[in-house]
């Protein structure tokens, strides 16, 4: 049999930078992807927190406290916000 050490070190070698270069763009693009669904499951949090207390009262307060939420009403704007978190505003129709 002959010897292919040459040839196997090669291959290996190779395999060994493709799965790198897959592995270097695809962890960023992975986390990115992570971020923006949890932003995106954060929004929808809120805005469904403010839409279940807007069903529930028929006049708002100016600022109501809910559990880890705070909604604020002023100059026809409702705001809502979770603790140390982002803060999701919208217009009030008159």
């Amino acid at each position: 049999m002959k010897k292919f050490n040459a040839s196997v070190l090669l291959d290996s070698l190779f395999s060994f930078i493709m799965i790198s270069i897959l592995c270097i763009t695809l962890i960023p693009l992975i986390t990115l992807t992570n971020k923006t669904l949890q932003d995106q499951q954060n929004d929808l949090e809120l805005k469904s927190v403010l839409l279940s207390q807007l069903i529930r009262t028929d006049t708002l307060p100016d600022i109501t406290h809910l559990n880890y939420y705070v909604i604020t009403r002023h100059n026809n704007k409702i705001c809502i916000k979770k603790e140390n978190n982002k803060t999701i505003c919208y217009q009030q129709k008159s």
